[in-house]
């Protein structure tokens, strides 16, 4: 797979031997928010099943999600019926195709069929568990925000919800759409896979079909990864050996003459204040992320953050991208990666398969180590580690074994180690602090109020952390207002605001456990991570 960009969006293409020179190719649609964490994973590993079968991929992220640039209009419907064509645009200008393939997910799927409608060259569509009626759609999404309010700004205007730009604007397009209403005219055949069947979907079934498609409708069997909790990682990989004997045997892929290799130039992606490459490192370079450098400036300290849970290097509602921007412009550069089996890093065996993995189990300090080393190869001289939840336990442990690391940011590290560890002066708690504060490594942990990490901090050191008092350069604190995994926008600014100045601050005096809060923000039900 290769690193592209266009117009404000990143994205990767995969085409290689099997799939070069084809006439037809494949845009992946993802859903949003969530829904576009969840199926992180699976896309890249459908995109590679659709190369090797003869079919171009590309799959990319919207303006103003996952690692592309931020939206300048409200209208960010727009934007992501625009993200679509420009994507396809870029599958044509950059291989042999001459007509595509549209497959989206939920959200994802409304925009598919809209691109679907406005071009030429469309020949199929694959929609999985498709929203089929904007009104329905936004209706759910307001019911989720309500039932995150705590979290969730409270406003008539827009809603915050999974780091998403939903402005008025915004929501009024998407309650617009009606897939019943959409003339479908170059489209030749249309695959439905869905949990359930309806009314709804029976009425755009019967739409599709009066103007000349060719509809097949299917279970969700073997899908359900798609739209699975990331902490489940380590449940089974989708299935998607339904969906690509469909396509194969009624699309099938040929070669295209004459053949003209066109291979996208690796553009960086210039978000405002700051440059992004894709970078690849580790054992046959199968790990990948995105180092964020400040625009115009050179510095010789990174921040390298991991995975959340099994959610991808975007981080949970976006927070790994938020924080690396505001990092770079304070001058501050960052390298954002997944571990291996997670987004677009591959834990590929020997026979080319990709196994499941678990958010805690697996050992991920030699991950950050070829981060680190990739790091210094770029000029990197100093390191810092950021983690949340399991990303914060992995970054600990990582920070504790490679000397490099002289500062650990943690948020609601949930436990120290996996293994019994009673509180006792020989704990392997305390004597990972004294290995940091002996080599002088800097530590701040924020926590939310009541979050259950906060249980084993004070087993080992104390009411309020008062033992930490021992480990010099060691700081921990409570912040107001925040929930476990930062789900409101005003949270997340919160805490990168608190980490970038913990890092500005060369002093770093020592502190007890304190408490600071966020203006007008209640604490809010803690979420699994």
């Amino acid at each position: 797979m290769q690193a592209i960009t266009f117009g404000d969006c990143f994205g990767w293409l995969h085409d290689g031997s099997a799939s070069s020179g084809s006439d037809i190719g494949v845009v992946l649609c993802t859903g949003l928010g969530r829904d576009s964490a969840t199926a992180h994973r699976s896309f890249r590993l459908l995109a590679d099943r659709l190369c090797a079968d003869g079919y171009p991929t590309v799959r990319f992220d919207y303006p103003g999600t996952g690692d592309s640039c931020e939206i300048a209009t409200a209208d960010s419907w727009a934007a992501w019926e625009n993200g679509v064509n420009l994507a396809a645009d870029t599958l044509r200008a950059t291989t042999n195709v001459q007509r595509i393939v549209l497959v989206g997910l939920r959200a994802g799927a409304m925009l598919a069929t809209l691109t679907a409608a406005a071009r030429e060259d469309v020949a199929g569509l694959v929609l999985l568990e498709p929203v089929l009626r904007g009104k329905s759609y936004v209706a759910q999404l307001t019911v989720e925000a309500r039932l995150r309010s705590k979290g969730v700004a409270d406003t008539s205007d827009s809603l915050d919800l999974d780091g998403l730009p939903l402005t008025r604007e915004t929501l009024d397009r998407i309650t617009q759409v009606d897939l019943r209403q959409v003339a479908l005219p170059s489209v030749r055949a249309i695959s439905v896979f869905s949990r359930a069947p309806s009314a709804l979907l029976t009425a755009c079934v019967e739409t599709w079909q009066n103007q000349g498609a060719l509809v097949a409708c299917s279970d969700f069997e073997g899908l359900d990864a798609l739209l699975r909790p990331t902490h489940f990682a380590d449940e089974p990989l989708a299935d998607f050996t339904p969906l690509l004997s469909w396509l194969t045997a009624t699309l099938p892929a040929q070669k295209a003459l004459p053949f003209t290799s066109k291979s996208p130039e690796a553009t960086p992606l210039r978000p405002d204040g700051c440059v992004e490459t894709v970078l690849r490192f580790g054992g046959n370079a199968t790990l990948v992320g995105i180092l964020c450098e400040p625009d115009g400036a050179k510095t010789h300290f990174a921040v390298v953050i991991g995975n959340t849970g099994g959610d991808p290097h975007h981080g949970f509602a976006r927070f790994s991208v938020e924080l690396a921007r505001s990092l770079a412009a304070e001058g501050i550069a960052s390298l954002r990666f997944d571990f291996p089996g997670l987004g677009d890093s591959s834990n590929a065996q020997d026979d080319g398969a990709e196994d499941v993995t678990h958010a805690f189990e697996a050992d991920r300090s030699a991950d950050f180590a070829a981060a680190i080393t990739k790091l210094q190869q770029l000029g990197f001289q100093r390191f810092a580690v950021k983690g949340l939840c399991s990303g914060a336990y992995h970054a600990f442990h990582a920070a504790v074994t490679d000397e490099r690391i002289d500062t650990l940011l943690t948020i609601n590290l949930p436990w120290f180690s996996l293994r019994l560890d009673r509180p006792r002066p020989a704990s392997f708690t305390r004597r990972a602090m004294t290995t940091l504060s002996e080599r002088q490594a800097k530590t701040l942990m924020l926590y939310s109020e009541g979050d259950a990490g906060l249980k084993p901090l004070e087993a080992h050191f104390g009411t309020d952390a008062a033992g930490l008092t021992e480990f010099p350069g060691a700081e921990t604190s409570t912040v107001a207002g925040i929930d476990h995994d930062l789900t409101g926008s005003a949270m997340r600014q919160l805490v990168a605001r608190r980490l970038i100045d913990f890092l500005q601050d060369r002093r770093r005096p020592h502190q007890s456990i304190h408490s600071e809060s966020a203006a007008s923000l209640a604490p809010a039900h803690a979420l699994t991570s």
